[in-house]
């Protein structure tokens, strides 16, 4: 996949995948933080590691071109088992 197919890749699936962050949360100033609930276990659990290899390809080069504006891009992945009361935990954590 070449640079242009793998950002707009992750252009397209990160509005998808990451929690907002809310007022009350605290932030590292020298990073930017993503959430991400999938099914890394279970019958579905190939497409939630492609997911996440992207999204972490696209952070290491954008992390390793100096980030957004200076801050390193996270992603921090919950496990869900493709199973929705899980899914709504993981996105309140």
């Amino acid at each position: 996949m070449n640079s242009y197919k793998l950002w707009l890749f992750c252009l397209l699936l990160l509005p998808c995948q990451s929690k907002p962050q809310s007022p009350t949360t605290t932030q590292p100033a020298d990073e930017i933080i993503f959430g991400q609930s999938g099914a890394f276990t279970g019958h579905f659990k190939m497409y939630a590691h492609a997911i996440q290899r992207g999204i972490e390809a696209c952070f290491k080069q954008t992390n390793k071109a100096g980030g957004i504006r200076g801050k390193k891009l996270r992603l921090v992945s919950l496990d869900d088992i493709g199973d929705y009361a899980r899914f709504q935990k993981n996105i309140q954590t």
